[in-house]
């Protein structure tokens, strides 16, 4: 059989454009991080559990679920399907094993956020946060907030 790899790499110009190559040809030229959004919700929670430090698989899993109060809980599928994914489009990167890991496991794979990663992750929580200006000038939650404060015993 003849296999053949493909390599994705990721170049950053100064006018903080990207261009996406594969091999030594280029597939995307002048790609800006805002191109990339909006992002799938738990695409954006992995590039946050990956800000401060690496993580293999099963530790993204857990930061995303305690960041989130178990409200978003990545089965494993849907984890590695997304690194793979993140990984091809320059997102992430895998590492070494860090010298601080928890674990000893060889089949752990580490993963990291590249700089376009956290351009992409920056600008979705820009777009985010305008989201949230503009939901605050309505008047959707008002009954929710409000039901809220009664909860809370305000």
């Amino acid at each position: 059989h003849n296999y053949s790899t493909v390599c994705y790499s990721v170049t950053w110009n100064k006018s903080a454009k990207w261009t996406i190559f594969r091999g030594d040809h280029p597939v995307a030229n002048e790609l800006e991080p805002r191109d990339m959004l909006p992002l799938q919700p738990h695409v954006f929670h992995i590039l946050l559990s990956l800000i401060e430090r690496e993580r293999h698989g099963y530790s993204i899993i857990q930061d995303i679920a305690e960041k989130t109060g178990g409200d978003i809980t990545l089965g494993t599928s849907t984890l590695y399907a997304a690194i793979k994914r993140m990984v091809a489009a320059g997102l992430l990167r895998e590492v070494p094993k860090p010298a601080d890991a928890d674990s000893d496991d060889p089949r752990r794979r580490y993963y990291k956020s590249t700089e376009l990663g956290l351009a992409v992750a920056r600008e979705e929580a820009l777009r985010i946060r305008r989201l949230g200006e503009i939901v605050a000038h309505t008047q959707l939650l008002d009954g929710a907030l409000a039901a809220e404060r009664v909860e809370e015993g305000a």
